[in-house]
């Protein structure tokens, strides 16, 4: 009987849950897709680079595919940004924005309009002396997106996030850069505006608020 029991236990190992969380399925979904790009519903994401993310534009339940401009890393003067769709919508509505280098784009309801809207981390030229770029803002306002500077400075930025760091119920920024160096993070105010600090790296504290 013991080793009936222990041989279950071999078979059937402790913890397993039979649901997914959410996040769950989306990274098992995107290792299905990198293992058999037949899963790829948008096939240019074989494309090398991409950087980009998913992201409902004017919250119709649809998902769109936001990315840096083709063959970016040949021009120094920047491309623009393209969004890839496999359903028709109005691209005249979304501005275009035009960077060196699409490093990262975190999607969030920044503005807080029931919509998505997209952080655009930038990371400029990959080469020295590494000049970076500034990060930008692409909003919905008024059934449009409209490009916006939060202010972060230029920096070669390599990732960041979205999240209300201060628990005022508005979403804030955080930019972190590549390498050695002062990261920063940015509190929304009730009119839309951010106030940039900086966060050296290492630091979990976000200081007087």
């Amino acid at each position: 009987m013991k080793l009936f029991t222990v041989f279950l236990l071999i078979l059937i190992p402790l913890g397993v849950r039979a649901d997914l969380t959410s996040l769950e399925k989306k990274n098992k979904y995107a290792c299905e897709v990198k293992k058999n790009i037949d899963l790829n519903p948008f096939p240019y994401l074989q494309y090398e680079g991409a950087h980009g993310s998913f992201v409902d534009f004017f919250g119709d339940g649809k998902l769109e595919f936001y990315d840096n401009g083709r063959n970016y890393w040949k021009n120094k003067g920047g491309t623009n940004n393209v969004i890839y769709s496999k359903n028709e919508i109005d691209q005249s509505k979304i501005e275009r924005v035009k960077m060196v280098w699409l490093r990262k784009v975190a999607i969030a309801d920044i503005n807080v309009d029931g919509k998505d809207d997209l952080f655009l981390l930038g990371h400029g030229w990959d080469k020295p002396p590494f000049p970076g770029e500034k990060s930008m803002l692409l909003l919905s306002h008024k059934g449009e997106y409209k490009s916006k500077d939060p202010k972060l400075g230029v920096g070669f930025w390599h990732s960041g996030a979205i999240g209300d760091l201060n628990n005022d119920g508005l979403p804030d920024l955080l930019a972190v850069k590549g390498g050695k160096g002062t990261n920063v993070f940015a509190l929304q105010n009730k009119s839309g505006q951010f106030k940039k600090k900086s966060l050296q790296l290492g630091s979990s504290s976000i200081g007087k608020r």
